[in-house]
């Protein structure tokens, strides 16, 4: 029996259920800025990584590049 926690699925869906053999330090670079975006405009969807497109261009501009991040994962 394990005493870890399953990742949430909006985790595992866009950057898998372990960090890759290779590249393991931009991966690793990646889930922390998801990370702090979900943090910062307090992002609560369950699916989706990022949320739903936010309206000001300020936090638009960041959904955007971290979108394009998380294409190869």
């Amino acid at each position: 029996m394990s005493n870890r926690l399953p990742l949430p699925a909006w985790f595992a869906t866009v950057l898998g259920p372990a960090p890759p053999a290779r590249d393991t330090e931009r991966w690793l670079e990646c889930a922390t800025r998801v990370l702090l975006y979900r943090l910062t405009y307090r992002v609560d969807d369950q699916v989706l990584a990022l949320g739903p497109g936010p309206e000001d261009e300020h936090s638009h501009r960041w959904w955007e590049e971290l979108a394009t991040e998380l294409r190869p994962w």
